[in-house]
């Protein structure tokens, strides 16, 4: 399970597990490249993914490490815009 602590700036993208992998979805991302990045609480990316979006709904799968358990950072990059999730995955 993935339990969303915090996130750093008002947005709408939210997140979950299923069977191993990040689940990412926000109702309206403008076209582009978007970046994702889990961050560990070290500050390391432990994983990354890029997407080419071309615009609207997004809802991307990301693949997570086998021993991702703990407090991690999703960084969320999109055309100039950034977020950023604070989660426990158990």
């Amino acid at each position: 399970n993935i339990v969303l602590i915090q996130t750093q700036r008002t947005a709408v993208w939210t997140s979950q597990q299923s069977h191993g992998y990040l689940v990412l979805t926000n109702a309206q991302v403008q076209k582009g490249k978007v970046s994702v990045s889990l961050i560990n609480a070290a500050g390391q990316a432990v994983a990354s993914r890029n997407f080419t979006h071309t615009g609207g709904a997004f809802n991307q799968v990301m693949p997570l490490p086998v021993s991702a358990k703990g407090i991690y950072n999703i960084k969320i990059d999109s055309e100039g815009l950034s977020s950023v999730l604070r989660i426990l995955i158990q």
